[in-house]
């Protein structure tokens, strides 16, 4: 079986095989072994793959590689998963507590109680998110060494920065001044606001319309569930195509019609109008996926990835704290203000994504027509996602 070339789309394996390898599944290119440049075709026609970390180019068995990539998902998406979703109990269902008995319990209807409380559990989010993010493939202890390098070399081939670089202070100031992570740090904080809004005060604008405790739960799991199903899919065709912002804006703008349904088109209980807003409001109320993943595409280097990462998380905090700040007491059951301002984060997500996307669009053309000497993320052939 010749074995298949991951290191770029198209080229062909080399199935020549130089000799006792130290990973049999991983076999080196025979002419490639000491240079950090595509090789060129030999005389066969065959092509020799990229190398990786300057010294080792791999034609990877893809059985192998279908096996150890099973391995991986099965050990850290469940897991992963798990964390997120525990992480996330306490503050997508203090608007369900509320409205179960805690308001009366403690009062929480009184003055700023209510938002006092949302405010202090997002308080650690935004202090202690940056010590989470820093982390080497390394150091995994699941995979053997063999199977730790085929994920180091995939990792190579899709970003080349399989190599962990530790965020040290002078790395942390130069990120300060680039001007894309903070735009896709108040992306996050834009997707954060109707995000916390919808689960911390949807329960509460519900109960203002005369819906009962139990319908009241029972309205916020069906959407959710179509929730996961739909952003399975906008991922896979977002793949597919290579574009991230299109989604972004659609997201937004369905986000848009979702809250305007449920400030200005529900009266109560007895009509269709408020379990049709919180439909779409609840569908695109959380759409940081392609927000994390465009981020994730355009940025290169483990400490930066980090770096950017814990920024946005930040902003992220910093979002639930707007929501939960704009949403006041006195404007119950409706809270038409809060809602103005979840509009106006979508918005500016709009505005936001457009710039960022015509400026990746004008930079990426300035690399193809070489009219810049200066490299995208410093690397040969690096173009944005946009």
């Amino acid at each position: 079986m010749l074995l298949q070339n991951i290191a770029q789309p198209g080229l062909v394996a080399s199935s020549r095989h130089t000799g006792e390898d130290k990973y049999p599944n991983l076999r080196k290119s025979a002419s490639h072994e000491d240079s950090d440049e595509p090789g060129k075709p030999e005389p066969d026609g065959e092509v020799p793959t990229l190398t990786r970390r300057k010294t080792r180019g791999y034609e990877i068995d893809p059985e192998l590689e279908r096996k150890v990539m099973r391995k991986v998902d099965w050990r850290l998406i469940p897991i992963l998963s798990a964390l997120f979703g525990f992480g996330l109990i306490d503050r997508n269902n203090i608007g369900l507590v509320r409205v179960s008995g805690m308001d009366e319990a403690l009062g929480l209807s009184i003055g700023n109680r209510f938002t006092i409380v949302t405010v202090v559990m997002l308080i650690p989010l935004i202090l202690f998110v940056l010590p989470s993010y820093p982390f080497s493939p390394d150091d995994n202890k699941f995979l053997t060494a063999e199977e730790t390098e085929l994920v180091l070399a995939r990792i190579d081939n899709d970003r080349g920065d399989a190599e962990f670089d530790s965020l040290t202070w002078p790395k942390t100031v130069k990120y300060f001044f680039e001007a894309k992570l903070w735009g896709f740090a108040v992306l996050f904080g834009c997707a954060s606001v109707p995000s916390y809004a919808i689960v911390t005060f949807l329960p509460i604008i519900l109960e203002g319309m005369d819906f009962t405790i139990v319908k009241t739960q029972l309205l916020g799991a069906p959407p959710m569930l179509f929730t996961f199903v739909y952003m399975v899919v906008c991922a896979k065709i977002s793949d597919r195509l290579g574009v991230r912002a299109p989604f972004l804006v659609l997201h937004a703008a369905v986000c848009i019609a979702g809250l305007v349904m449920v400030g200005w088109c529900t009266s109560n209980a007895s009509s269709s109008s408020p379990q049709l807003a919180l439909f779409f409001s609840e569908l695109e109320a959380d759409w940081r996926s392609p927000l994390v993943v465009q981020q994730n595409n355009n940025i290169i280097g483990q400490s930066k990835r980090a770096y950017s990462a814990a920024l946005s998380s930040a902003f992220s905090g910093i979002g639930g704290i707007i929501a939960s700040t704009v949403f006041r007491q006195q404007d119950f059951p409706l809270y038409r203000p809060g809602i103005i301002v979840s509009i106006a984060s979508q918005v500016l997500t709009i505005l936001l994504a457009g710039i960022m996307t015509f400026g990746f669009h004008l930079r990426n053309s300035k690399v193809k027509r070489r009219m810049s000497e200066t490299l995208i993320e410093g690397r040969t052939g690096f173009l944005y996602t946009l």
